[in-house]
């Protein structure tokens, strides 16, 4: 699924500067790179994207955090929001939701 959205990501004009398998990899990919925006799952190995959102809040603030969710409660949304995520975006096959919210805060100011 990961190769799948950056091949998605990349055709849409987006420059993907890493793609990971967890929290811990997201943390230091995030530090090192400072993307403008990172695309995090809800879900990962080792942990929730809420949670990394938090984490970087302090350490990367100029980083906008997009939590990528095939499943996300309204709990889990709502701690992900006071977290600093700019937004939480449904999975779909064809990334198109994650490609607008990526357009939308990629031009828009930040939260």
């Amino acid at each position: 699924m990961r190769e799948h959205l950056v091949v998605l990501l990349e055709a849409a004009g987006f420059d993907v500067v890493a793609a990971v398998e967890s929290r811990a990899a997201g943390h230091r990919a995030i530090l090192e790179h400072r993307p403008d925006l990172a695309v995090v799952d809800n879900r990962l190995p080792d942990g929730r994207g809420a949670e990394l959102a938090a984490a970087l809040r302090d350490l990367a603030p100029g980083v906008g955090v997009l939590i990528h969710s095939g499943a996300i409660t309204p709990e889990e949304t709502a701690t992900a929001m006071r977290s600093g995520v700019l937004e939480v975006v449904g999975k779909d096959v064809r990334a198109r939701s994650l490609i607008d919210a990526l357009r939308r805060h990629a031009t828009g100011s930040r939260r």
